[in-house]
C-alpha cells in the first residue's frame, strides 16, 4: 500500500503550464518597505501585515504567478473607479498573498506555522460548482473515501464571498481545515525498505459559488475601469496553489433552473409553476437587455442570476484559460445518476485516490447527505420549452468547448 501511494504520488511531480490568460506588458510594482519577518523574504510591498507565525505573509505581489496591470484604460462604457472603493478592496487581492513552502512528504497542499509547530493545509481540490449539480452528494462521497480528510463542513464560501467579511484574512481560511489538517498529519504511511514517510490523505472544498461567484470583480485590482474581469476565482485559486485538482458539476440546465427554484424557499417562498413561468420570462428579458449594452461575460459576472448560471460555456473557459486541461474534471449529474460507480472511479482517480469496490461505493454513498428539497412545484411543458430554447445555443458551445467529450444537453 505504502509503495503503490508513493508511486502514484510520483505521477504528480510535474509543472502545470504557466497562466495564459493574461500578460500584461505594464507590470505593477508598489512601493516597497523593510518589515522585520522569519518567513521568505525581507521586502514587502507597503502596508503590508503579516500573519504572525503562520508562515503566510500577505501582500506580498512581487512573488505572484503572473504580474498584470492594476486597471484597464478608462472609457466611457464604465465609471473611473475611485481612490477610495480602490484602497477599500485592496486588502482583498488574494494575489498578494505570498504562498508557505509546502511539505514534499504530504500529499495533501500543507506546512507547519513557525511559532506553534501546528501543520496547517489548505485543500489539494476544490469542487467549484455549479449550484443545483449535485454538488453536495459529490463532496460528501469523495470525503467518505478512506484517503481524504473531511473539513468542518462542505462549504466555506470563503473565496466567492465570506473573504470580503473577513477582510480576506488567509489565515481565517486556513482555519476551516485545521480539523483536517489533524487527520492528515495523523495518517500516515512508511516504505519499508527506505524508511521514507509519507501523508497520504487529502481533503478539499465544495463550495459551489466559487466557480461563478465574482460579484466584485470590477472592485479587484487588475480589474479596475474594465469592461470585462480579467482576474476572477481562478486566478486567486491557481497562485494559492497551482496544482489544485478542480472538479465541475453540470446536469441540463433547464432541469437545473427548475431545481434551483424549488429549493429557494427563502429567496421564492411561494413558487408555483405560473409565478416561475413569469421568472423565466423576465429573466430571458433582462439578459437580452444586458446584451444590448454589455458582453456574454459581462453580464454573467455582474449578476448573479439563476437564468444566466447555466451557460456553463462562458464560465468553465475562463477557468481552462487558467488550469491545464488535466487538472479539470467536468461532471455530469446525469452520468452519477445512471452509473454512480463509473463516474465516482473517474473521479477518485483524477484525484488520485485507489479505486473502491461498488459496495464499498454505496457505504460511502449512505453516509453522504444529499441536498436534494422538495419538488413544490411542478413546471409546465411551455416553461421548460421556453428554457430549452434559450439554453439550445450555449449548450452547443458548451459541447465545442469541451471537444464533444461529454454527452451535452443539444
Amino acid at each position: 500500500m505504502g509503495r503503490e501511494l508513493m508511486r502514484r504520488r510520483s505521477r504528480l511531480d510535474y509543472k502545470p503550464s504557466k497562466i495564459n490568460v493574461i500578460n500584461y506588458s505594464n507590470v505593477y510594482k508598489p512601493n516597497t518597505k523593510t518589515i522585520s519577518s522569519n518567513y521568505g523574504k525581507d521586502s514587502y510591498p507597503k502596508d503590508a501585515h503579516e500573519e504572525k507565525g503562520s508562515g503566510i505573509v500577505t501582500d506580498a505581489r512581487e512573488d505572484v504567478t503572473m504580474h498584470i496591470n492594476q486597471s484597464c484604460s478608462w472609457d466611457s462604457i464604465s465609471p473611473p473607479l475611485d481612490e477610495v472603493t480602490r484602497k477599500k478592496y485592496e486588502i482583498h487581492d488574494l494575489l498578494r498573498v505570498k504562498k508557505p513552502a509546502f511539505l514534499s512528504n504530504y500529499k495533501n497542499p500543507c506546512w507547519f506555522e513557525d511559532t506553534t509547530r501546528a501543520l496547517r493545509c489548505i485543500p489539494y481540490f476544490h469542487l467549484v460548482g455549479f449550484h443545483k449539480c449535485g454538488t453536495t452528494i459529490t463532496f460528501n462521497t469523495i470525503v467518505s473515501h478512506p484517503e481524504t480528510a473531511a473539513p468542518e463542513g462542505k462549504e466555506t464560501q470563503w473565496i466567492a464571498g465570506q473573504r470580503f467579511r473577513e477582510s480576506s484574512n488567509i489565515r481565517r481560511f486556513v482555519d476551516r481545515f485545521s480539523t483536517a489538517a489533524k487527520e492528515i498529519e495523523s495518517r500516515v504511511l512508511t516504505d519499508s525498505p527506505s524508511g521514507q514517510t509519507f501523508h497520504h490523505l487529502i481533503t478539499g472544498d465544495g463550495s459551489p459559488t466559487t466557480v461563478n461567484g465574482n460579484g466584485k470583480w470590477r472592485y479587484m485590482p487588475g480589474n479596475y475601469n474594465c469592461t470585462e474581469p480579467r482576474v476572477l476565482n481562478p486566478h486567486y485559486l491557481y497562485h494559492l496553489y497551482p496544482s489544485t485538482k478542480i472538479i465541475i458539476m453540470i446536469r441540463n440546465p433547464t432541469d437545473r433552473m427548475i431545481s434551483a427554484y424549488n429549493y429557494m424557499t427563502l429567496e421564492y417562498p411561494h413558487v408555483t409553476a405560473e409565478s416561475f413561468h413569469e421568472e423565466v420570462v423576465n429573466e430571458i428579458r433582462a439578459f437580452e437587455e444586458c446584451l444590448s449594452v454589455s458582453s456574454v461575460r459581462t453580464c454573467l459576472y455582474e449578476k448573479r442570476v439563476q437564468l444566466w448560471t447555466g451557460l456553463y460555456h462562458v464560465f468553465i473557459s475562463d477557468w481552462m484559460k487558467v488550469f491545464p486541461q488535466e487538472q479539470i474534471l467536468i461532471a455530469r449529474l446525469e452520468d452519477i445518476r445512471d452509473d454512480p460507480y463509473i463516474s465516482f472511479s473517474e473521479i477518485f482517480e483524477f484525484l488520485d485516490l485507489s479505486r473502491v469496490s461498488r459496495s464499498e461505493l454505496q457505504q460511502m454513498q449512505k453516509a453522504g447527505k444529499d441536498n436534494k428539497g422538495k419538488t413544490r412545484f411542478q413546471a409546465r411543458n411551455e416553461s421548460r420549452q421556453l428554457l430549452d430554447d434559450f439554453y439550445r445555443p450555449y449548450n452547443i458551445q458548451l459541447a465545442k468547448l469541451l471537444q464533444h467529450r461529454y454527452p451535452t444537453y443539444t
